[in-house]
Formats: C-alpha cells, sequence, structure tokens
C-alpha cells in the first residue's frame, strides 16, 4: 500500500463529533471592476480543474475540484486518504457567519494546534487546550457549548 512504512508509526481517528465546517480560499470579483472580461478569465484559469491539480501537487492547497480528489496520479501518494477527505468535505457543513472566527484564526487555537503537533504539549492536553479554546470561541458567537 501507498505510504506503508509511514502507516506503521501512524494513525488516524475520525472526528469524535459533529461534522467539519467547510471553509476555504475564494476568487471574487467586484461589481465596479474596470477589467470584468479579464477577471472572469483568470477566475476561471485559477479554478480550472488543471490548475486545482498543480495547486494541490506543487503547494499543499487543498482541492476545490472535485476532479483532484478522484485523479489517479495521486493513489500512489495519498491511497485513500484524499478519498476519505473528500467524503468529509461532502459531508462538511457551512460555518455560517461566527461574529469570533477571527479569533479561531488569530488566536491562541492554532498556537496549541502547533505545539501538540511539534511535541511541545502532550496530545491528550493539546487537545483539550484546542477544545476549550474553540468551545469558548462558539459560546462567545452565542453558540451554546456542552
Amino acid at each position: 500500500p501507498a505510504n506503508e512504512e509511514i502507516r506503521k508509526n501512524t494513525g488516524v481517528a475520525n472526528i469524535g463529533y459533529g461534522l467539519p465546517m467547510s471553509g476555504g480560499w475564494a476568487l471574487t470579483m467586484v461589481s465596479s471592476s474596470k477589467n470584468k472580461e479579464a477577471a472572469w478569465e483568470y477566475m476561471k484559469f485559477m479554478a480550472s480543474a488543471e490548475n486545482d491539480l498543480f495547486f494541490f501537487r506543487e503547494y499543499g492547497k487543498g482541492p476545490s475540484v472535485k476532479a483532484t480528489y478522484k485523479d489517479p496520479s495521486l493513489e500512489d501518494i495519498y491511497g485513500e486518504w484524499l478519498t476519505n477527505q473528500s467524503e468529509a468535505i461532502a459531508a462538511a457543513v457551512s460555518a455560517g457567519k461566527i461574529s469570533t472566527m477571527g479569533e479561531f484564526y488569530g488566536g491562541d487555537f492554532w498556537v496549541f494546534a502547533n505545539q501538540t503537533m511539534n511535541g511541545q504539549l502532550e496530545a491528550r492536553e493539546g487537545a483539550k487546550m484546542m477544545i476549550k479554546e474553540m468551545s469558548g470561541i462558539l459560546e462567545r458567537a452565542g453558540y451554546k457549548q456542552k
């Protein structure tokens, strides 16, 4: 199987509760654009299946085009991981307008996540801190937590 040596020393767990939130990069064109045709051509170019695959392979940008998740050239590298990601994204729910999402992107959640991933925090402790941080972010936005 793909990445057999890595698989011997790693594991994957399902998300403990709920569904993942959808989100990501976006392209927009303002109505007052003076170069609408050029902007539209650029948007089509950037959103093409070919570029989506290129940016995923070369830079690790999460795929935005369904075809990238099913591209056979990625099977040997990613195995079922990419299929699992596709299924998770298909089940994702919109985060909606959460007023405190700036705290998620610019606050301590990612500090704790990085400290956990690089071993500065034990996994269990890091997870507790991330859950506490995310619960606070959602509570302050009016989403009551358990």
